[in-house]
């Protein structure tokens, strides 16, 4: 950015730098290059004013450091000039043929895009507002049927909201109808490796999409692939060919959500990446159970937490690997719980940490049966000492 003038750099000025400085950037800034001379546009252009190894420049303040700009700076990027009039860099290319509303061209995109919505949501908000003048409710006989309904003995029970849609299509609402041609196939694609017990990758492919026929995201299993690499680039290709076999179009692809591992997720050389260079518009999400997990697994080192799911663990496989002491337990859940449904003790689920949540819930709820039944093992000669220690731990950690 240019430098305030105050912050003048120290440097001498001869006659030669006096000429060199005629071709700096600054003395075309907010001048068209029809206004140029072709040899004068050509010169500034291939052979700029370039500062002397030895120019000093202007230090500008940022907080507690001063910054200035660096002469190796014009050799990393081509495009970038200096100004000694300004006292900053500009990009050359955009000051001799950026044109005037060169601010303006970077939202032109944006700006089309937003008009082009408004034109969408006209004929639906007009429909609403004609429903609410004419006393007309938005639902009919039914309402869970799509606008392109092929069925007839649905296609004339439309809700009346949905109907007058329609109607506005076949007079020739094109916008509308356009609208309602790709909306609804707009998809998001989720996927993730994982090692089956045949120590096989398995690809798993899901699919979300938004269903207008009852106004809510739906989520499908596609199925598993069998993969034999894990890069970034195999992984891809098998999403695209995924596609193809279930005549999925790319073009309605608006986001993708793998874990975080830098095969998936990378921003060079990950699939998000590779996918999003044939649909820019697939934005890519961080998987939320992924991440959750990561946390969870972070948490579990924790000593408090580690210490307290160990002894759980400990509990439930010393009362599970006996048929007297899981009757003993059931005994006294139902006698301590008598609307207790599970009357046994539930063992922590080792990969799914959802399971293993529940798992801990319903220790929690049997607690007290699972103290008095140790207390009462903890007078046997043959497991006795073993449920002595165990009880003791629940107190001490506890």
């Amino acid at each position: 950015m240019p430098q305030n003038k105050d912050d003048q750099s120290t440097s001498t000025y001869s006659p030669a730098t006096e000429i060199a400085n005629i071709r700096d950037i600054g003395n075309y800034v907010g001048i068209t290059f029809n206004k140029i001379k072709d040899d004068e546009l050509y010169d500034v252009l291939c052979d700029p004013w370039v500062p002397h190894e030895n120019f000093l420049f202007p230090l500008i303040s940022q907080g507690d450091k001063n910054r200035s700009f660096k002469l190796h700076w014009i050799n990393e990027y081509p495009w970038l000039s200096y100004s000694q009039k300004f006292g900053g860099a500009f990009c050359r290319i955009c000051v001799l043929f950026g044109s005037d509303e060169g601010e303006t061209a970077l939202d032109t995109a944006m700006t089309r895009k937003v008009e082009q919505n408004r034109q969408k949501l006209i004929p639906i908000i007009e429909t609403i507002l004609f429903c609410g003048l004419q006393n007309i409710s938005l639902r009919g006989h039914r309402d869970d049927c799509s606008i392109y309904s092929i069925d007839d003995n649905i296609k004339h029970h439309k809700g009346n909201f949905k109907a007058l849609l329609e109607f506005r299509i076949n007079a020739g609402d094109q916008i509308l109808k356009e609208h309602f041609k790709t909306a609804t196939k707009n998809t998001t694609y989720i996927t993730d490796e994982t090692t089956d017990v045949s120590i096989s990758e398995q690809f798993s492919f899901c699919v979300r999409y938004f269903d207008s026929s009852t106004c809510s995201v739906q989520e499908h299993f596609l199925g598993f692939t069998k993969i034999e690499h894990v890069t970034g680039e195999y992984l891809a290709d098998t999403i695209i060919q995924i596609l193809k076999e279930k005549n999925l179009d790319l073009a309605q692809l608006r986001g993708q959500g793998y874990d975080g591992a830098a095969n998936m997720s990378g921003a060079f050389k990950g699939v998000q990446s590779r996918i999003a260079s044939l649909q820019p518009l697939a934005f890519y999400t961080h998987c939320a159970n992924h991440r959750l997990n990561l946390v969870l697994s972070k948490a579990s080192t924790v000593p408090s937490i580690r210490n307290t799911v160990g002894i759980i663990t400990n509990i439930y496989n010393f009362l599970r690997e006996s048929a007297l002491r899981t009757q003993l337990l059931s005994e006294k859940i139902t006698e301590l719980f008598p609307f207790q449904k599970a009357v046994k003790a539930k063992k922590l689920c080792e990969t799914r940490w959802v399971e293993r949540h529940d798992g801990i819930l319903h220790f929690l709820e049997i607690l007290p049966a699972i103290i008095v039944t140790l207390d009462e093992l903890s007078f046997s000669n043959h497991t006795g000492s073993n449920a002595q220690s165990l009880s003791a731990a629940i107190f001490t950690e506890y």
